[in-house]
């Protein structure tokens, strides 16, 4: 980090410090004042005065400093320079553009004032007035055209043959081959040829241009007083653009193609003739052997029998040769007459790549089943059954060459129709779960027996420690085993109904009168006793604990009565529900206090009968 007195800058990477105007850098660092009035650079005509950064110039007594804010005059208006004019004992710069000095542009300075002049005009020696530049007597861009002066400027007027140019003004050559007379014609007739200014039609040989010379027209060679027409020996025949020598009967062109020499016409491929031909000195012509007749070319001879019963022939009879022959797709049996169907099918399986179907002269190829026919190759080519959707699997489709298969889900498996997918009981299987096995749908779940839970691998189950978790019905000892639990009593305890303790000094006995029918032995008073999970209320009736919804304090039973908490050392008590003032109470010093009504009956925290019950009570 570089530490600069004013300014940092950065350049190809590197940190400069830099100084603002009225500064100079030192030790590459720091900006330190620039003294103009000891440097003489201020340019003040009599007093400077140095600041930080800068500086100013003032005047003695009896001068002033005029606008350019460095000359001092004298304090009087004939004291004032040309082009300053004093104003409040202060020479100021006149604007000598207010008074249209200059015939176009007036720019004023500083104690004076300069004229200029528009483009296309300069200014002239009284260096006031504009005068019009004639830019015809200078180089211009009218090369090929009249230069035409204007006032401030120039035009061209362009030759024949160019255009002028709106953008640059310049004169270009117009391209007459590009022109068209109609949709289909050019200018000339074949070939045009482009010059600067101008233009020209040119013809290929054997033409030459018309009288309007845009037009080409064919030379007859063969004219008389043509010098190509006495080239050829006998005969001379014109063509469009050329010609070509003949030959009168009997003789041919030579290579030359012009001269003409005598042949014997029949020793010259049989003279064109398809049987006989004559030769009669200079002459031939051609005759027919007997059952054949010459045809309208007095070339050909034609098979007199092909006209009756058309020669014997099941399909063709040639006029020429007077031999049958066949169709395509048939074969001429060996009495040359008639014609059977050719089984393609039996060369090369007739280039088919799967079936060949043979057909009444012809033949087809077929794809087995699984297959298509591609239009391009005609090859038979696999079928997707799969992305096609014309399979009908059940769950998945694996296509494969020419067929497909089914397959199904995990959880599943393939029926006997190879297409649908039945569930799998995973049950059967004895190593999927450790104790029970559900079967769901395409999946099966597992379960454990009372005292086990279900371990995270989903599969096997764990022992309930029922005494650590406090959810056995024990009220004294509890001890674990693998599946269940087992409950212990204390020393002067019995267990009775296998969970609860009690004194084994007393027994219960059965009371008629009691809701669960018991009460406790040797009581005078007897005393109803209830099960566990159950209080004692109206003397008879026993009560749910769980049943009860707490409220403000108090758990409202479903039977429609209270039972009140303590927030310290909890008692019960219950009443009637439409009774008002339950509240929590508290027990200090074996004395209970209560907020409730006098008719509440109080239960000390934890029992479950006044004295202990009989077994399962």
């Amino acid at each position: 980090k570089k530490s600069c007195s004013q300014d940092c800058i950065f350049e190809n990477g590197e940190a400069i410090c830099t100084c603002d105007e009225g500064y100079v850098l030192e030790n590459g660092s720091t900006c330190v004042d620039i003294d103009e009035c000891v440097q003489e650079t201020s340019g003040c005509s009599h007093n400077c005065i140095n600041e930080e950064g800068s500086y100013i110039c003032s005047c003695p007594s009896g001068l002033s400093l005029l606008s350019d804010r460095k000359t001092c005059v004298e304090k009087n208006k004939h004291a004032c320079p040309k082009g300053y004019e004093m104003i409040d004992s202060n020479c100021e710069d006149v604007n000598e553009c207010t008074k249209n000095p200059c015939s176009q542009i007036c720019e004023n300075n500083i104690g004076s004032y300069e004229c200029q002049c528009n483009t296309g005009f300069y200014i002239s020696e009284d260096q006031t007035t504009c005068v019009d530049i004639d830019e015809c007597d200078q180089e211009n861009d009218c090369a090929v055209g009249l230069c035409i002066n204007n006032e401030g400027s120039y035009s061209c007027k362009c030759s024949p043959g160019y255009n002028i140019n709106n953008v640059t003004g310049k004169c270009e050559d117009i391209d007459e081959c590009s022109f068209t007379v109609d949709e289909e014609s050019t200018i000339c007739s074949h070939s045009c040829v482009n010059s600067l200014g101008s233009f020209h039609c040119e013809c290929p040989i054997g033409f030459v241009l018309g009288g309007d010379s845009r037009t080409c027209e064919d030379i007859d060679e063969c004219l008389e007083n043509n010098e190509i027409n006495s080239r050829c020996s006998h005969d001379c025949i014109n063509d469009i653009g050329s010609y070509h020598c003949g030959c009168p009967p009997g003789h041919i062109l030579k290579e030359d193609n012009h001269l003409c020499f005598e042949v014997q016409m029949c020793d010259l491929n049989n003279g064109g003739c398809s049987h006989i031909c004559i030769q009669d000195g200079g002459y031939s012509f051609c005759e027919c052997p007997e059952h054949f007749t010459l045809s309208s070319d007095n070339v050909t001879c034609l098979a007199l029998h092909c006209s009756e019963n058309n020669g014997g022939c099941s399909q063709v009879c040639n006029q020429t040769t007077g031999l049958c022959s066949c169709y395509r797709g048939f074969t001429l049996e060996s009495n040359s007459k008639q014609c059977i169907d050719t089984n393609e099918c039996l060369y090369d399986n007739g280039h088919c790549s799967q079936q060949c179907v043979n057909t009444e002269g012809s033949h087809h190829c077929v794809c087995d089943p699984g297959y298509e026919m591609d239009i391009v190759s005609q090859d038979c080519i696999d079928i997707n059954e799969c992305t096609k959707n014309t399979s009908v699997c059940d769950q998945l489709c694996v296509n494969s060459e020419g067929s497909f298969s089914c397959g199904c889900f995990k959880g599943y498996m393939l029926a006997d129709d190879k297409i649908s997918c039945l569930d799998v009981n995973e049950c059967l299987e004895e190593s999927k779960c450790s104790q029970l096995c559900m079967n769901t749908e395409g999946s099966f779940k597992c379960g454990c027996k009372q005292g086990f839970s279900l371990s995270s691998d989903m599969k096997s189950c764990e022992d309930i420690d029922e005494c650590f978790l406090d959810i056995s019905d024990c009220n004294q000892v509890c001890k674990n085993s693998v599946g269940g639990y087992s409950c212990e009593c204390r020393k002067g305890f019995k267990l009775v109904n296998e969970s609860y303790c009690i004194e084994d000094l007393k027994d219960t006995i059965k009371q008629e009168g009691c809701e669960h029918g018991y009460k406790v032995w040797g009581d005078s008073n007897n005393t109803c006793c209830c099960k566990s999970g159950f209080v004692l209320f109206n003397e008879s009736q026993c009560m749910r604990v769980e049943d009860c919804i707490t409220t403000d304090g108090c758990s409202v039973s479903t039977l429609g009565l209270q039972l009140c908490h303590s927030s310290e050392q909890s008692s019960y008590e219950t009443k009637n529900v439409t009774s008002q003032g339950c509240k929590p109470f508290s027990q200090n010093e074996r004395t209970l206090k209560t907020d409730c009504e006098s008719t509440t009956e109080l239960y000390p925290e934890g029992t479950r009968c006044h004295v202990s019950c009989r077994a399962g009570y």
